[in-house]
């Protein structure tokens, strides 16, 4: 997935930058954001700065230990990738997000996804704060399975 991400990342940057800022939203142990930093920084020879969210503690733990063994420039955050995010927008969001439903509806409703009723499906509720993040011109590469897709299409 990483490898695709950053063909089509390097595919629509302009031009080369200097500089790259890299976030995701769900970053787990850190595995998807690293591999795109790590090629980013060498196919483009660009300083690139990653971000990473996730509300689990124990997988950030483990990302910070890979990131300090990659030596990556990375900024970790220990919280709900729904609420309001600590660092500035950044050139690039990638994230493998997580399926099901945001328990905390009245913090769904500050997104236009959100659902009508009832809980929200939290990986629409995380593309759109991916998106919320990026800078003017950015892009958002964001996957998550394609069986919800289906559930999305059916009908009662």
């Amino acid at each position: 997935m990483a490898t695709l991400a950053t063909f089509l990342i390097n595919l629509m940057l302009p031009t080369k930058p200097q500089e790259l800022a890299v976030a995701d939203v769900a970053v787990g142990t850190g595995n998807l954001l690293f591999a795109v930093m790590n090629a980013l920084a060498q196919q483009t020879k660009a300083q690139v700065h990653g971000y990473g969210v996730d509300n689990d503690e124990d997988l950030l733990a483990l990302a910070g230990i890979s990131a300090t063994l990659q030596d990556l420039r990375v900024d970790l955050y220990h919280q709900d990738a729904l609420d309001t995010l600590v660092f500035g927008q950044t050139d690039i969001v990638v994230s493998d997000l997580p399926v099901g439903y945001y328990p905390l509806d009245d913090r769904a409703r500050g997104f236009g996804l959100a659902a009508k009723s009832g809980h929200s499906y939290a990986h629409h509720l995380l593309i759109e704060q991916g998106l919320r993040q990026l800078k003017l011109g950015a892009w958002d590469y964001s996957t998550y399975r394609l069986t919800c897709l289906r559930r999305l299409n059916r009908r009662p």
